[in-house]
């Protein structure tokens, strides 16, 4: 790959065969909803590029894995915080491709996870919309939340006294795209698309980003990813749920609790992430039941980056206020995003 201007990074992808998948899971117009999703666009809603993801032609704009042509990568873009290295792709044209991608791998995806992942893993897509090629309803994190708090109180009326809770710090800049690669060619995932992620993300790190971009991608890629960590607990005979880096272990008393911190942090080690302290903390039945901090958590979920940002990025979901929505988050959030200048790639 070689630098092409200051204002983008190239790189040539093969150029496969064309193929005919108008009945098969992958469409333009599926790559579009998967794009304008509203679990997606809360990711990307204050990005500068917003109100093109969202044009009549947006759809003509998307690209099939198997034919990107020269693939001209635009510099990434990173959020401001230092706290959080997170990046975007750099243009709607990226992040459509990369999209475009993920909808041609997804299915294989699905295939690769145990029939009964959904179990343990309650965050979205499930194992069935991944096979199917969708990304679920537009309520589907109220949804996920909902179950976790279900398998919380089914697992307290079945004998457990504690809740393990457990993130794992910065999962998503953490995760390493080569492995990525190497899971998704196990799963025997479109060839084409496997090429053109890795092509991505090559320019991107090289451009000093770290794992992968907000993007639809983050939710489906941590489902094959995570499936180590899940098989391990699962073979250990822990009881735990999880939606996406956020575990919910379920334990018989105080030791139990110990024991079974101690497998979590070594099973995600071996994934290579460690647990953030500041955000793991044990719950009793009774804390559970009294306690405001459940109370608290739940909040803290629903009113995750502020009040206003979401709700303009829900907005953006209909077409008499998306315009006033779009401009509203442009103009007020779009600083939180910066143009990575581009290096020299060797």
């Amino acid at each position: 790959m070689t630098t092409r201007s200051d204002s983008s990074l190239a790189s040539r992808v093969p150029v496969g065969n064309v193929r005919c998948d108008e009945g098969g899971a992958w469409s333009a117009s599926k790559v579009i909803a998967l794009a304008r999703h509203p679990c997606n666009v809360r990711m990307y809603a204050d990005a500068p590029y917003i109100k093109e993801l969202f044009r009549d032609d947006a759809a003509e704009r998307v690209r099939h894995p198997a034919s990107p042509g020269a693939l001209e990568v635009a510099p990434p873009l990173r959020l401001s915080s230092d706290a959080k290295p997170y990046y975007l792709p750099g243009s709607a044209r990226d992040l459509l491709l990369h999209t475009s991608c993920m909808l041609a791998v997804s299915a294989d995806v699905g295939r690769f996870l145990d029939p009964g992942s959904d179990r343990h893993d309650l965050a979205p897509p499930s194992r069935s919309d991944l096979m199917s090629g969708s990304f679920g309803e537009e309520a589907t994190m109220v949804a996920a939340w909902s179950r976790v708090s279900e398998a919380t109180t089914r697992a307290l009326t079945h004998g457990y006294t504690h809740v393990l809770l457990a993130d794992v710090r910065q999962c998503i800049a953490n995760i390493r795209a080569d492995r990525v690669t190497r899971l998704l060619r196990r799963a025997g995932a479109d060839a084409d698309a496997v090429c053109v992620l890795e092509r991505l993300h090559e320019a991107w790190h090289a451009a000093g980003c770290r794992g992968i971009p907000l993007t639809a991608g983050f939710r489906i890629l941590i489902k094959p990813y995570l499936k180590r960590a899940d098989d391990a607990l699962a073979d250990a005979g822990v009881a735990f749920v999880r939606l996406q880096d956020d575990f919910r272990v379920f334990c018989r008393g105080e030791t139990e609790v110990r024991e079974r911190l101690a497998t979590l942090t070594d099973v995600v080690s071996a994934c290579g992430f460690e647990l953030n302290d500041a955000k793991t903390l044990v719950l009793s039945r009774r804390q559970l039941r009294w306690a405001p901090k459940p109370r608290w958590m739940r909040l803290r979920h629903k009113l995750a980056d502020g009040v206003l940002r979401p709700l303009l990025s829900d907005a953006l979901q209909h077409t008499p206020v998306r315009d006033l929505a779009g401009s509203a988050l442009l103009g007020l959030y779009s600083r939180r995003w910066e143009p990575i200048a581009p290096r020299a790639l060797v």
